[in-house]
């Protein structure tokens, strides 16, 4: 993932255009603020130049039984989820563009994420659904176990239910080491 801009370029702040729900939008799934979400929203915005009015982030907070012992813990997992949108509506609108979020918290990050986005998809009927996977040049076992198809089941079952989805390919590159 060499080649993130670290310093993105940026709009002067309030200049970012109002949500459109008639307008062309970008939904883009995603799970911590780090490199991949942003290569996915860069990557959009280069390959689908002046295509999306609007960005909107989705993501799961997600909960697993260590999670789920207590209501504040549950808490914890929905501020953080917010907390991760929020960096990225804010980084899209330094980019000029309009933004918003949307996220849910429960244990099943596919059926959850689908039900986000369908959602979504009713607020903005021009979405297209943006996933972000890991390619690497050098693929092993464990990176097939760890960065499982999970964008390509939610890529799947989005489709199924009748709206675009498309995987962004994010490529990881050997380290020159």
């Amino acid at each position: 993932m060499r080649g993130v801009p670290l310093h993105l370029p940026t709009h002067e702040p309030g200049t970012a255009p109002s949500l459109d729900p008639k307008g062309r939008t970008a939904v883009l799934l995603v799970g911590s603020y780090e490199g991949l979400g942003a290569h996915c929203l860069l990557s959009i915005q280069r390959l689908f130049p002046n295509v999306f009015k609007n960005f909107v982030f989705a993501s799961v907070g997600v909960i697993d039984s260590a999670t789920f012992k207590n209501v504040e813990e549950v808490e914890e997992v929905r501020s953080q989820t917010k907390a991760v949108l929020a960096r990225y509506v804010a980084t899209a609108r330094a980019l000029g563009q309009a933004a918003d979020s949307g996220l849910v918290v429960g244990t099943e990050v596919v059926a959850e994420g689908v039900e986000l986005c369908k959602r979504i998809a009713q607020a903005f009927p021009y979405s297209v659904f943006f996933l972000g996977r890991l390619v690497f040049e050098e693929e092993t076992w464990v990176h097939r176990i760890l960065h499982n198809e999970t964008a390509y089941q939610m890529q799947r079952r989005l489709q199924f239910a009748g709206l675009n989805a498309m995987v962004l390919p994010v490529r990881v590159l050997r380290s020159a080491a």
